[in-house]
């Protein structure tokens, strides 16, 4: 496929994807597409537009359905056999093993995917556009859904392959919400004015997982045994670590990060591989949760 097309594809998909239920006419798709750089003014053929939904199906297993009643294209998230359009770069690698290893979609076997995780591609529009969002959800630590019926969305973090919007309500402070708990979420025309980034980054890149807490940040340094120490070289703890010292029987890493109780779980995970060089307050936390493990296991 050359890359002209591709883009084509992505561009395809990402802008019916957007119209959610609704979908659009061929029409709407067309407007839509001039207005693009890639159409230098163009229009989008309609043969061209039925091999590119043909192409797009076999390619990425994602069917563009028309409602005959309304002459829209939509894409069926509830029938959808591929549900990570949010990651549909990672999809390339796949469909290069579709091609040459006669690898199906009978083959891949994906996580399902929740209505927030579906809503990733709005909620990054709704960021750059600087749009509220009105977002339902239900976390783990409540029994009713809360709504949260204005909320200025900032950035999008990645933790352990589940994703977390942090934003803020009104004057309130900045907080995460996991997209795997959220019920609905919709974009709203109101807007609000983007923040600098150097008002959240720290809240992004210091706190461990989708929770903010209100503890110091620490340089904690982790003496960590091969072979777990290559494990860990190749998939990073936090966003800060670094190598400082890496020798044929063990590597010292460092961190720049809240000392959280998950970390501390993922640290402990590491089991008797990894010794606390420092701080002593993490160290002595450490020790404390595993005599805890050794009273309850002795």
């Amino acid at each position: 496929m050359k890359d002209t097309a591709f883009q084509k594809h992505l561009w395809l998909i990402g802008t019916i994807y957007q119209a959610g239920e609704k979908g659009l006419s061929y029409e709407e798709i067309n407007e839509k597409w001039k207005e693009t750089a890639q159409s230098k003014g163009r229009y989008y053929p309609l043969r061209t537009f039925h091999n590119h939904r043909k192409e797009i199906r076999e390619v990425f297993n994602i069917a563009i359905s028309c409602n005959k009643s309304t002459n829209c294209y939509y894409i069926d998230l509830k029938k959808k056999e591929n549900n990570l359009l949010q990651k549909i770069l990672e999809l390339i690698t796949i469909q290069q093993l579709v091609k040459n290893k006669n690898l199906s979609a009978k083959n891949l076997f994906l996580e399902k995917r929740s209505e927030g995780e579906y809503s990733l591609h709005h909620v990054m529009m709704a960021i750059e556009k600087g749009h509220y969002v009105r977002i339902e959800y239900q976390p783990y630590w409540s029994e009713k859904i809360l709504k949260y019926p204005q909320f200025a969305p900032y950035a999008i973090k990645e933790f352990k392959h589940q994703w977390y919007l942090l934003g803020q309500r009104g004057n309130l402070p900045l907080e995460f919400i996991d997209l795997k708990q959220v019920v609905s979420i919709s974009i709203l025309e109101d807007t609000f004015p983007i923040p600098q980034q150097d008002e959240y980054i720290p809240v992004l890149t210091e706190n461990y997982g989708g929770k903010i807490e209100s503890i110091p940040t620490e340089e904690i340094t982790l003496k960590v045994d091969a072979p777990m120490a290559g494990y860990l070289r190749n998939n990073p703890l936090h966003l800060s670590q670094q190598i400082i010292e890496q020798k044929r029987n063990y590597s010292i890493f460092y961190f720049y990060v809240k000392p959280t109780e998950e970390f501390m779980r993922d640290v402990l995970s590491f089991g008797a591989a990894v010794e606390v060089l420092s701080p002593e307050s993490f160290k002595a936390a450490i020790y404390k949760e595993a005599k805890k493990i050794e009273r309850k296991n002795g």
